[in-house]
């Protein structure tokens, strides 16, 4: 290509400022120059004067934009909800598309998505950026060389606590909009998704593929008042039998992970975000490897794609990579779809921030990670234990009649 790319970018608050951020920092006109930005509150993003001051314009919808413009790039950060919609638009008029994570908030969500990026022939990277890392690119070549051998157990622990204000968002932890659109908002599908993704991501046959789950069974607990939860205990089976252990939270005291320790025949490998190592591999012949820090250059992911889509190739992380993630979600709501409440007498107030945590959840939490257990499992007295969700052929949400999602 011998012009610079024509961006649009769809969102430029909250998470979405970190891309403009980037994007402003290297702001290069020979290269790439932003032509437009479309959000419903642009006053909220600490960048939006910057933006008006270059005289990039905001449009009212997407519609309006294309209408009038053309763009090689739409950058999608907006609500769970919006995503299948929005990709799929810009897709249609043109538009290569990196839509934030999680692709969607259904499996058939991400299946159209997956439809329209080959019908109109164009890039749709899914914004994991674990899974643009070259730690993570590293550590996948080797499972894929078969280095490790077969998976055995994989798990991830994220203790992440969380304030009121992060729940205030119009569309956090929510189930569904008020016009009855499903969001599925919580711990797993937004702030700890990436650990969930990554598991499977790094278990896929391919460079752009994940592992195919078989079967979730979820515990599904929550403190805050929320629509959805913010506590999950789950274990997954992917079709070749490697199970997965996924423990995340926004309800605990102390602010830990995200963790890992995955297992293979020939050696495990081990992260901890505390103590900045990078992913550390041992082999039972004895031999180590460090692969980095995966949250290194957090925003490679959008430089990734330009070049994929100068040179007419691919990315590590479209939907088809991503839409695993959604299918263990959405088998997590079924496994328990009336949320528990934690008792009452356990939630106590933060003294740091308004928000709240629950007493004895942190020792849980590190416990069944130890153990390989959900907490039903260890006979915790608030545990109540989730159904068993077959998913190797799950391709809609609900897959029940489930009142609470229709």
């Amino acid at each position: 290509m011998d012009r610079p790319l024509d961006l649009l970018l769809v969102g430029i608050g909250g998470y979405g400022q970190y891309h403009v951020k980037e994007l402003l920092d290297k702001r290069d006109d020979s290269k790439f120059i932003i032509r437009g930005i479309i959000d419903p509150k642009p006053e909220g993003s600490q960048y939006f004067p910057q933006l008006k001051e270059m005289g990039i314009p905001l449009y009212a919808s997407m519609e309006e934009f294309f209408n009038n413009n053309r763009a090689d790039l739409t950058i999608i950060t907006t609500p769970i909800n919006l995503h299948k919609d929005q990709a799929c638009y810009a897709l249609s008029r043109g538009s290569h598309v990196l839509c934030e994570k999680p692709v969607s908030a259904t499996v058939q969500d991400a299946l159209e998505m997956i439809d329209a990026k080959y019908i109109y022939r164009k890039i749709l990277a899914i914004g994991f950026q674990w899974s643009f890392s070259d730690a993570v690119q590293d550590l996948k070549r080797d499972i894929m060389d078969g280095k490790f051998g077969k998976p055995k157990v994989l798990k991830s622990m994220t203790l992440w606590p969380r304030d009121k204000v992060y729940f205030s968002r119009p569309w956090a932890a929510k189930l569904k909009t008020e016009t009855g659109m499903l969001i599925l908002d919580s711990v797993a599908n937004n702030a700890a998704a990436h650990f969930l993704h990554n598991m499977l991501y790094i278990l896929g046959d391919a460079v752009d593929r994940s592992a195919r789950p078989a079967s979730v069974t979820a515990e599904l607990y929550r403190a805050n008042d929320i629509e959805n939860f913010d506590t999950v205990f789950a274990r997954v089976y992917t079709v070749d039998g490697a199970e997965l252990l996924f423990i995340a939270t926004h309800a605990s005291k102390e602010n830990l992970g995200p963790v890992f320790h995955y297992e293979f025949e020939n050696g495990i490998l081990q992260y901890s975000n505390n103590d900045k190592l990078g992913i550390r591999a041992e082999l039972r012949d004895g031999t180590t490897k460090n692969y980095g820090n995966p949250y290194e250059f957090s925003e490679k992911k959008i430089w990734t794609t330009m070049e994929a889509i100068i040179n007419n190739t691919s990315v590590p992380c479209g939907p088809e990579a991503a839409m695993n993630q959604v299918i263990v979600v959405n088998g997590m709501q079924e496994s328990m779809p009336e949320i528990k409440n934690f008792p009452g007498e356990l939630i106590r107030k933060r003294s740091d921030v308004d928000g709240v945590y629950v007493e004895g959840l942190d020792d849980v939490v590190k416990k069944c990670f130890e153990t390989g257990k959900l907490p039903s499992e260890l006979n915790v007295p608030w545990a109540e234990p989730g159904k068993t969700i077959e998913l190797t052929n799950y391709i809609r949400f609900p897959s029940t009649s489930a009142k609470e999602f229709n």
